[in-house]
This record gives structure tokens, sequence and C-alpha cells, in this order.
């Protein structure tokens, strides 16, 4: 799969997850700076551990032969 397509993927996974579990994207949408930061520090910290997942975590999990 394209890394592109993949890491939009994620995005959009992410802002889901996000938008139903906790009121972070309305807040943060209606400019506040607090709840801005937070959504993009987690949002970072999010496609940090789907990079290091994609890269070796999934290679060891699904080993094919």
């Amino acid at each position: 799969m394209n890394n592109l397509v993949k890491f939009s993927l994620f995005t959009v996974i992410y802002v889901i997850m996000t938008w139903f579990l906790t009121e972070e994207v309305g807040c943060a949408f209606s400019g506040d700076q607090q709840c801005l930061v937070s959504f993009v520090g987690k949002y970072v910290v999010f496609m940090i551990l789907m990079f290091v997942y994609d890269k070796w975590i999934k290679r060891r999990i699904f080993k094919t032969k």
C-alpha cells in the first residue's frame, strides 16, 4: 500500500476516534489554543506509533512463510 494512502487512513482513523471519544476536536476547531496543541501533540504521537508499528512490529506479529 502506498505510504501516502496508509498515513491518510491513519489520520482519518485518529480524527474519527478522537471525535467520538473526546470533545477535543470541537474544542480545537473553536480556536482554543490549549485544545489545539493537545490535539496536534496527540496526533504526532499517534503517527509515530503507527510508523513504528508499520515498520517493525507488524512484520513480527504477522509472519508469512
